[in-house]
């Protein structure tokens, strides 16, 4: 199911109006051990990748700390 979240156009485009008419923070997601891929944030689309270690593989600058930040507070999540 995660290739077809990542590969199809119509789910990608389905997922950023929905972000965007929930005035989301932003939206990911979780590949597990693939780490995450990041396609919108504050009411834009965007273009980010993280490892599972939390290493930026691919982000514009101004995202950069932003979606580390998220996956952390992410993360955290299933630590209770």
């Amino acid at each position: 199911m995660s290739w077809l979240f990542q590969h199809s156009l119509s789910i990608k485009n389905w997922f950023l109006n929905l972000s965007s008419a929930l005035q989301a923070e932003a939206t990911f997601l979780d590949l597990r051990a693939e780490g995450y891929v990041f396609m919108y944030r504050q009411g834009r689309p965007i273009s980010a990748v993280l490892t599972q270690d939390m290493k930026v593989g691919a982000a514009a600058e101004i995202d950069r700390h932003a979606v580390v930040a998220i996956c952390r507070d992410y993360d955290r999540l299933f630590l209770l």
